[in-house]
């Protein structure tokens, strides 16, 4: 007959190695969910960072075409578009440039297309946003016509 102490010592050996593969696959789960956690956020942060920079390069973008607006038709060459630069404030665009482009519509007596472009880097990707206006003149010429 067995005593009751030698049946306890049997009986909790298994019971502990279940405990212990137990604990080992919860420590397991744990650091899994725990890198797909600092994965996501590193993404997350990468992301916000881009669109961050997105955002700001259609600002320059859009500031550049009112720029353009605001002006004298006559004054919209490719002269003044070669002149302008970003401004100095834009820290969030790494290495950005601005090109601007006027060209005269051929179709469109009197319209000139200026196209603005924002570049910048990325990381290892260049990154670029192209907005475009068509303006005319503000009166139209009559050839000295009433």
């Amino acid at each position: 007959m067995m005593t009751h102490s030698s049946k306890q010592s049997r009986g909790s050996s298994p019971r502990r190695a279940f405990l212990a593969m137990e604990a080992v696959a919860a420590v397991g789960l744990m650091l899994v969910a725990l890198m797909l956690v600092a994965e996501i956020g590193t993404w997350s942060i990468v992301e916000r960072s881009r669109n961050t920079a997105r955002q700001q390069a259609l600002e320059e973008a859009a500031n550049a075409l009112e720029l353009a607006r605001g002006r004298p038709w006559d004054d919209l060459t490719p002269d003044w578009a070669a002149a302008q630069r970003l401004p100095e404030g834009t820290t969030r665009l790494h290495d950005g440039k601005l090109t601007i482009r006027v060209e005269q519509e051929s179709n469109r007596p009197r319209t000139k297309r200026v196209t603005a472009v924002v570049s910048w880097k990325h990381g290892s990707r260049e990154e670029t946003v192209e907005l475009v206006a068509l303006l005319s003149a503000r009166t139209a010429d009559m050839g000295g016509k009433p």
